[in-house]
């Protein structure tokens, strides 16, 4: 019941008013435009988790000229996000199996950066030859295999480009902020 009441706060402290002030009505059309662009990357991005879900950073302020706003993606997401957005090239990683335990309630493959008990080995299937991820501390066979290293996949472009992105918001802001 106390994230209802926090959203409801919410709604009210950035409700646009009649008697606001321009500069006043472009800082809450730019709040909720920066909420609107952290909804789109949400739905838009395949399982996203807390640390994509809060990507999207909003600042203000204001001085003797009026209002200074700024909508930001944050340093660390930006780095993860940049390829579903600037540039298609291909991504050299461990793809996981699926295999119980090779998951994270992330997403990602634990101890991928340490290789605590994981090791990669070289592997020939049918006349090709891959590089697998193998835990080397379960003895179960199916258990084993955690990853299967891909090279060059392509991420889908799934945010559009920085310009699409600038427009929308622009768009949002003109039409709460009500102007033309």
């Amino acid at each position: 019941m106390a994230k209802a009441k926090d959203v409801m706060k919410d709604l009210e402290k950035w409700r646009i008013k009649e008697s606001d002030v321009f500069s006043k009505k472009v800082t809450k059309a730019s709040k909720l435009a920066s909420v609107e662009l952290q909804r789109k990357i949400n739905r838009r991005v395949d399982g996203p988790v807390n640390f994509t879900k809060n990507a999207v950073g909003f600042s203000f302020r204001y001085d003797q000229n009026g209002s200074r706003n700024r909508i930001f993606i944050k340093d660390k997401q930006a780095d993860y996000l940049a390829p579903l957005i600037d540039d298609n090239k291909g991504i050299n990683k461990f793809v996981p199996t699926g295999v119980r335990g090779s998951k994270n309630k992330f997403g990602n493959i634990p101890n991928l950066k340490s290789r605590n008990n994981l090791e990669a080995v070289k592997q020939k299937k049918d006349g090709v030859t891959r590089t697998i991820l193998i835990k080397t501390n379960v003895k179960k066979q199916d258990r084993r295999l955690i990853a299967v290293f891909k090279k060059n996949q392509h991420r889908r472009k799934t945010l559009g480009s920085w310009n699409q992105i600038s427009d929308d918001i622009f768009k949002t802001v003109k039409r709460v902020a009500g102007t033309k």
